[in-house]
């Protein structure tokens, strides 16, 4: 993505660099070439390239519509086009042979090889296409030195060659570091969201915490659609600490969560301390169905280092259905008086307890 990025950014330079090559070797070959074929391959390859230059410059702008297969694929295209880009200077390098001005070509030769390996700088975020260009520019600028055969131009050539090889190594370490500053990037990112994470996380039970609940409340509160909200309380936790130790009740909690996750694996549950937890159900017809099956859940006896450990459960739920209702504080008051209620009318079913309670 980043690499698209660059590149949408800069091909069009890149495009525009090579523009401004053919224009200045069709004015410095246009008394010293054939005319007709100096005026047909030059405004073909400015017609080409003037099109490749609209085209990024609209995918730029629509930068955030395309997808990531999208992108994959013109960074692609990219890599094979500087093949076809090479082709073209060599052309531009044949058109120079027809000049006799030793002056103009060495000059033209210079403006094709300084244009094509100055636009390959703009292709530094793909090390190949760049490589590409510089070795295929430098080839034909030797070569075409070589065919005119010129003492001084043969005695130039090989300098080309090690202007070439440091602007590939230079174009090398810019990708180098521009790897590392992503690599590094990705790693921050990627630390960020584990903090973000463990921030949002209950260390215990692994489920959403307090801080997590709140935003996810505000969230749907924001949003036109009815929820429920969903309290649950442990009955007869404590005794649980007292007698058998807060390991032995961690150990409780933890069955906790995995039950409330294997029984309600769509619905956003969290602790919300000691043994508070809460539900943000957006199914609002299937909520008193869903708080009524947790509680009787969570109120089945619990396995313990070989000790069975019995609880009860009781759960108040609150319905925001008035999409003008965004008071969240005031909705989970209202479980909150659920809970309440269901703790105050208790029923009995064997050893444990289960109770639910609907707000108004």
């Amino acid at each position: 993505e980043e690499k698209f990025r660059i590149v949408s950014h800069d091909l069009p330079f890149f495009y525009g660099a090579v523009i401004a090559m053919l224009l200045a070797a069709t004015a410095l070959l246009w008394p010293h070439t054939p005319t007709e074929r100096l005026v047909a391959w030059h405004g073909l390859c400015l017609l080409l390239t003037s099109l490749r230059l609209a085209h990024w410059v609209a995918l730029r702008r629509k930068r955030a519509t395309l997808t990531l297969a999208f992108r994959r694929k013109k960074l692609e295209q990219v890599n094979s086009i500087a093949i076809a880009m090479t082709a073209m200077y060599c052309a531009t390098g044949y058109l120079v042979t027809y000049a006799n001005d030793a002056t103009v070509q060495m000059i033209s030769m210079m403006t094709i090889w300084a244009s094509g390996v100055g636009a390959a700088a703009f292709l530094f975020v793909l090390p190949r296409a760049a490589r590409n260009v510089i070795i295929g520019t430098t080839a034909v600028v030797i070569a075409t030195l070589l065919v005119i055969g010129r003492r001084e131009f043969v005695i130039a050539s090989p300098l080309y060659a090690v202007g070439a090889a440091a602007m590939i190594g230079l174009v090398r370490r810019h990708f180098e570091t521009f790897e590392s500053a992503i690599e590094a990037r990705v790693e921050i990112e990627r630390m960020r969201r584990a903090a973000n994470d463990l921030a949002m996380t209950d260390a215990l039970t692994a489920l959403a915490n307090r801080r997590a609940f709140d935003e996810r409340l505000a969230m749907l509160c924001a949003e036109p659609k009815p929820f429920a909200v969903a309290l649950i309380d442990l009955d007869a936790f404590k005794p649980v600490n007292d007698t058998f130790g807060h390991v032995t009740g961690d150990h409780v909690l933890t069955q906790v969560a995995g039950r409330m996750r294997a029984l309600m694996p769509r619905v956003f549950t969290a602790r919300l301390g000691g043994d508070e937890f809460a539900l943000l159900i957006e199914d609002v017809e299937a909520a008193p169905r869903i708080a009524r099956e947790a509680a009787r859940v969570l109120a089945e006896p619990y396995a313990v280092d070989g000790q069975e450990i019995v609880i009860g459960a009781s759960c108040g739920v609150a319905f925001r259905m008035n999409p003008q209702d965004a008071d969240a504080r005031a909705l989970v008051e209202r479980a909150d008086a659920a809970l309440y209620r269901a703790k105050g009318g208790a029923d009995r079913a064997g050893a444990f307890r289960v109770s639910v309670a609907i707000a108004a």
